[in-house]
C-alpha cells in the first residue's frame, strides 16, 4: 500500500514536472525515470494517476493539454516503455481507455517509447482513426501512420 501511494505520487510530480534533471541543454523529469526504474510494479499506479486525473480533466485541444499537465508525454513515455518491456497488455488497456487530448498525446510519443513491434490492437485503434476519425486526432493519427516502415503500412 505504501509502496502503491509513492507510485501515484510520483506519477503526479512527473505529470506536473515537479522534479526536473538537467543533461547539458536538455532536461527530462527525475519522476518519470524514478518511475521507470521501479518497473512494472508502476504500471498500475501510473495508469491510475492518467485515468483519474487526466482523463476527467482533458481537453480535446492536446495543446491546452500539455499547458495543464507539462509532463503528462514524459509520463506517457515511462509508461509505455515500462509495458513494452513487461506487460504490453497494459498498454493496450490503457490506450484502448484514451480518448480526446489524451489519445492524441500518446500516438505522438508511440515512436519514442514503443520505436517498433507495436501491439496490433494500438495499431489497429491508430489505423481506424486514421481512416474514420476527424480533426487534431486523425491528422496525428495519420502522421503516425507516414512513420511506419512501407511493409507496415495498411494497404
Amino acid at each position: 500500500m505504501a509502496e502503491s501511494k509513492r507510485h501515484i505520487q510520483l506519477a503526479r510530480d512527473a505529470l506536473l514536472q515537479r522534479r526536473m534533471l538537467g543533461h547539458g541543454c536538455f532536461v527530462s523529469s527525475a519522476d518519470a525515470s524514478a518511475l521507470k526504474e521501479i518497473g512494472r510494479s508502476a504500471l498500475p499506479d501510473i495508469e491510475y494517476v492518467i485515468l483519474t486525473d487526466v482523463l476527467p480533466n482533458c481537453p480535446i485541444d492536446d495543446q491546452l493539454l500539455y499547458q495543464r499537465y507539462p509532463g503528462l508525454l514524459g509520463l506517457f513515455v515511462a509508461f509505455f516503455q515500462i509495458a513494452r518491456e513487461h506487460d504490453p497488455e497494459a498498454a493496450v488497456r490503457l490506450f484502448q481507455s484514451l480518448s480526446g487530448g489524451a489519445r492524441i498525446a500518446a500516438i505522438l510519443m508511440l515512436p519514442i517509447a514503443w520505436p517498433n513491434n507495436l501491439p496490433t490492437e494500438i495499431r489497429n485503434i491508430i489505423r481506424e482513426i486514421a481512416e474514420f476519425g476527424s480533426g487534431r486526432l486523425k491528422e496525428v493519427a495519420k502522421w503516425w501512420e507516414a512513420k511506419q516502415p512501407a511493409g507496415t503500412r495498411q494497404q
